[in-house]
């Protein structure tokens, strides 16, 4: 940001007395320790949509919490990563007002309804999803589900010299938006988020290293399943040829 101005007296409403506009951002914290040829590492990334988060912390503990083992010396397990992360606070679920600063609403925007999106894509959180809900927060489309609670797990490592893999599986529960949430309450209807839709997520991945020469492979299966997004598989297979004789690592 260069310059910050008002609206004029034609513009918008909300653009005439916020200034600064939607500014958002985390707190990063990190860690890390080496110990018998072993890295650890702890961190813990804290969002902030407004004032309330960013100065107050008054989304609380919002945000994600990581552990990371990384083994120096090629094994079975070279890297073995676990996430927690919990976006459910949001500085509270009422509106804003005089006494409150409102939910956070995390990625989404009163103006500019779509959000932090490309491409029908949320920027910034992959376990955010997109989808429309006419006569709610908006009648376009907005990121309909902000608030949750996943576990998520990585794990990479080598089968012998040649062959070498990566596991990832996701769990999380999603509790939607609080705007939507409070909306559908006040009208005494239904919200499918109320409990909290689960999903899971899995990745399978291995790679054959100069199996043949100098020519590489890899086979990749991922599933989703749940009741968030629609069931979905796919099985992909790639090859590629290293010009060097010397690996990209070396």
């Amino acid at each position: 940001m260069v310059l910050g101005r008002s609206a004029s007296n034609s513009g918008y409403s909300g653009e005439q007395v916020n200034v600064l506009g939607n500014h958002l951002g985390i707190w990063d914290l990190s860690y890390s320790i080496e110990y018998i040829s072993k890295v650890y590492r702890f961190y813990y990334q804290h969002p902030f949509e407004d004032e309330s988060g960013a100065r107050w912390l008054l989304n609380r503990f919002d945000g994600l919490y990581g552990i990371e083992l990384v083994l120096e010396n090629d094994s079975y397990i070279n890297q073995f990563l676990y996430e927690y992360i919990n976006t459910m606070n949001q500085s509270g679920p009422e509106g804003a007002s005089d006494s409150t600063y409102g939910w956070d609403n995390y990625y989404n925007h009163y103006i500019y309804q779509s959000g932090w999106t490309y491409n029908n894509k949320v920027i910034g959180n992959p376990l955010f999803t997109l989808g429309s809900n006419k006569g709610s927060y908006s009648d376009g489309t907005y990121i309909v589900n902000n608030r949750i609670k996943a576990h998520h797990i990585g794990i990479t490592g080598n089968l012998s010299k040649k062959i070498d893999y990566k596991i990832l599986f996701t769990y999380s529960q999603n509790y939607g938006i609080f705007p939507d949430e409070a909306k559908l309450n006040k009208e005494n209807k239904l919200y499918r988020y109320e409990n909290g839709l689960i999903q899971r997520s899995g990745l399978i991945q291995i790679g054959f290293n100069n199996f043949f020469k100098q020519l590489n492979a890899q086979v990749s299966y991922g599933i989703d399943q749940g009741k968030l997004l629609a069931p979905s598989k796919a099985l992909l297979f790639s090859i590629s040829y290293n010009y060097s004789s010397v690996s990209a690592s070396k």
